[in-house]
């Protein structure tokens, strides 16, 4: 069983470390890309359609919107992983 000073660094360090993750996304755009799109990808993909460049589709704050929105939804689930993985380690450490 660890002691309890480094029980105190490692569990809130636990849940940073699955929302850190989030800082790292990068929108799929419905095409299932493995990495998510980077905004160079984006303006290329969006730019080369002549309608979604037509209708401004292919402007930064498009981007800006997906990421926020993936975003959100990916740290609501990092928190409830987060969270298993601390409820486990405290498991481990008192069992």
């Amino acid at each position: 069983m660890k002691d309890s000073k480094n029980k105190d660094a490692d569990y809130p360090r636990i849940l940073v470390d699955a929302v850190r993750v989030c800082a790292d996304y990068r929108p799929k755009l419905g095409h299932g890309a493995k990495q998510g799109y980077s905004l160079a990808e984006f303006r290329s993909l969006y730019g080369g359609d002549p309608f979604y460049a037509w209708m401004g589709l292919d402007n930064p704050l498009m981007y800006a919107a997906h990421k926020a929105a993936g975003g959100m939804t990916s740290i609501y689930r990092q928190i409830g992983i987060g969270c298993e993985n601390l409820f486990r380690q405290i498991l481990m450490d008192t069992l």
